[in-house]
């Protein structure tokens, strides 16, 4: 995996590599690729891409800081951080893109409330109950829904 990320950010440093002014090419070389990786790790990167030539006067401050900017955990006790607004991102979209089987299951749900309720009592009026739920409603929404005249 390691591998991988270091191919990847040498790529983009080649990429960037003709722009005149490297701090801006590493800060979005960085960006681009939001390691999350701990300082050891960012400082073998660093070497290694400073002695083949892909990093031209550029210092760790400016590389923690290109980092700082673009909201990478840096660890420096080695471990791996959660980064909370990519956690945040994925919990809403995976509420956003269940939300329609979730309504369709608590209406299934319901349905099979009133289902039951009527195996056991079919002397309950079931469809009034509802009719009259449905009616005071209607009634409950007149009085918050802009009336148009």
């Amino acid at each position: 995996m390691e591998s991988i990320q270091y191919e990847l950010l040498k790529y983009l440093y080649e990429k960037n590599k003709s722009n005149p002014n490297t701090a801006v090419s590493t800060t979005n070389a960085i960006r681009d690729l939001k390691f999350k990786i701990n300082n050891d790790k960012i400082n073998e990167i660093t070497t290694d891409l400073t002695n083949k030539g892909y990093i031209e006067n550029i210092s760790l401050s400016e590389l923690g800081e290109a980092l700082l900017h673009s909201h990478i955990k840096i660890n420096t006790w080695g471990k791996d951080f959660i980064d909370k607004n990519k956690l945040r991102a994925r919990t809403f979209n995976f509420l956003k893109s269940h939300y329609i089987w979730g309504s369709i299951s608590i209406i299934w749900l319901i349905w099979l409330i009133m289902f039951i309720i009527w195996l056991i009592k079919p002397e309950l009026p079931i469809w009034e109950i509802i009719s009259s739920i449905a009616k005071k409603a209607t009634e409950f929404q007149k009085y918050f829904s802009p009336s148009i005249e």
